[in-house]
Formats: structure tokens, sequence, C-alpha cells
């Protein structure tokens, strides 16, 4: 007989590991008195670099860098003109490398630029007004202060001219304990005006602070009750872009814009699931991202702002350049 023949387990193959997918493209921000760009993707990255103009940055007092869980984030601290350029976040996996740029320069650049400047400029002027506020309080506690001094020591001199005693050491005697209780006095009052200063002081530090957020809380109500139209600000006129890249378009704005819509041949931009085409936007930004780029996303694109006061709409054409 021949031997009975058994079938081999059917062959099981390992997945193939991918490059980390971009969830959100580079993006830029005012953050206080510095600029943050981020960007988040899927996989787990096993490294994260920035570069700006092909130039591969390092961690500094100028550049800080940080990444945690898919997302990684690049701060530049004391911004100046020649931070301007394109960014770029490399992320690599064991599948692959993937990146996501950002252009930041002209207008947007110059629109961040005014936000971080105006931090600034509170700062300086919030600590000018409290350091104004303690050297009025010290001064107007200093005044008391020598203003009492003076009067008990008239006081002191009236008693003397008005007290005559029978006996030139009993006099001395008296005019000693005199002396002396007035000194301490004295430093009693000091040390008494010395605590007003202080809780002054602090009086004064709290009611700058509650007007500075009185103030601040009043404009923003005012802001969100008048209202305005929105307003384009800025937003480029024609792009080139290779097959296969990212293509990211960013307009600046002002205003309330309640509808944000982009379109393209009359036709709204529908972002889906797992699609090429996705809209982010901040306060004043909104931009319109295609990741792989095909020869059909040529055309031109149209971004319409809208509420209640008015609208605004400006056109930008994209070209495929061939490879």
């Amino acid at each position: 007989m021949s031997p009975k023949r058994v079938a081999s387990p059917p062959t099981v193959k390992s997945p193939v590991p991918k490059p980390p997918k971009v969830v959100s493209q580079v993006m830029a921000e005012a953050s206080e008195g510095s600029v943050r760009m981020s960007c988040v993707c899927e996989s787990s990255v096993r490294e994260a670099v920035w570069s700006v103009n092909g130039r591969r940055l390092s961690q500094s007092s100028h550049f800080e860098m940080h990444y945690s869980e898919g997302s990684c984030s690049l701060l530049i601290h004391d911004l100046a003109d020649s931070d301007q350029g394109e960014y770029t976040c490399q992320m690599t996996s064991e599948g692959g490398v993937s990146k996501s740029s950002f252009s930041f320069t002209g207008q947007v650049f110059q629109s961040i630029r005014m936000k971080v400047t105006a931090y600034h400029e509170q700062q300086v002027a919030l600590t000018g007004s409290m350091e104004m506020s303690l050297k009025e309080s010290s001064l107007s506690s200093v005044s008391s202060s020598v203003s009492s001094s003076m009067m008990m020591k008239k006081e002191m001199h009236a008693m003397q001219e008005s007290s005559s005693f029978s006996s030139s050491s009993a006099q001395q005697a008296m005019m000693s304990s005199m002396m002396e209780s007035s000194s301490m006095s004295s430093m009693a009052a000091e040390m008494k005006f010395e605590t007003m200063s202080m809780s002054s002081m602090s009086s004064l530090t709290s009611e700058t602070y509650a007007m500075s957020s009185s103030s601040s809380m009043t404009e923003g109500s005012a802001f969100r009750a008048i209202g305005s139209a929105p307003r384009i600000e800025a937003l480029p006129e024609d792009i080139s872009i290779e097959p296969g890249k990212v293509l990211t378009v960013t307009c600046a704005f002002s205003g309330d814009a309640k509808l944000i819509q982009w379109s393209r041949g009359g036709k709204n931009i529908e972002v889906t699931a797992g699609g090429r085409f996705h809209i982010d936007t901040t306060e004043d930004l909104t931009t319109l991202i295609i990741t792989g780029v095909k020869e059909e996303d040529a055309g031109t694109y149209t971004l319409k702002l809208s509420n209640e006061l008015g609208s605004d709409s400006a056109t930008v054409h994209i070209s495929i350049r061939s490879v």
C-alpha cells in the first residue's frame, strides 16, 4: 500500500508594514509669544524630523521639538524674518517615510507674527502698569511715615516747653523717658506704615489684574455682539505641484466667518473619511489639503466666506507639473 498523503497547511503571509499615515497636515498658529507648528499621524512613529527649506532643525533655545503618541510639534521662539520658509515634518516608521509640509511665508507669516507681537506688547504694558502702581504705593507710604514722625516731634517739643519741673534731675529723667517713648512710637508707626504699604501693594496688584481681565472681557463681548463681515486677507493665486505630493492651500482671513466653502467648478468640495480632500480651519486660517495629488486635480478652486453681514470670495489656480 502506498503511504497516506497529508495536505500541507496553508501559508500565512505576514502583513507588510506601511509608512505612517498622516491624519492632520502641518498647521501653524500663534501660541502666546511663540509659533506652534503641528501635525498628527496614525501609525507608531520611530523618528520625527523637522526641517526648513531642506535644512534639518535641531533642538535649541530657538527651536523646540516634541513628539507624543503620533503628535509632532515644533515651537519657534523669538520669531524673526529669517524664520520664513517651507517647513517639513518627516515621520519614519518600520514601513517607510511620510512627509507633510507647510509654507510659512508672505501674508500667513505676517498674520501670525502680528499676533505674537501683540502678545509681547500686552505683557510689557501689564508689567509697566504693575511697576508704576508699586512705586506710587511705596512713595505714599514713605510720605505718610515722615509726616507722622514730624507731628510726634512737634507734640514732644510743645510738651517740653509747657512742662516746668522744680528739680533739674527729675526734668532730665522725664525728658529721657519721653525721648524713649517717642522713639518706640516712631518705630511702631514705621512698622505699621510698612505693613500698610505691603497691603496696598498686594491690593494694587490684584486690582491691576482684575482691571486687565475685566477690560479684556468687555472688549471680547463687544466684538462678538457687533461682529463684522468676513474678509479674505491672503490667498495664493497660482500653485504648481508634482503628482503624488501633498498640496496645502492656506488662506488668512478676518471677521466672523460663519460659513466656509471650498469649491471647484461650482461644486462644493466634500470631505469624506479616508478621502484625499481635507479642510482644516482655525480662528483666522482655513486650509485646503489634497493628499496624493493627481492630474485631474488641476483647475481653479474658489473659497467663499460668509455670515449674515456679508461675504467675500477668492480663487486659486492649481496646475500639475509633469515629472
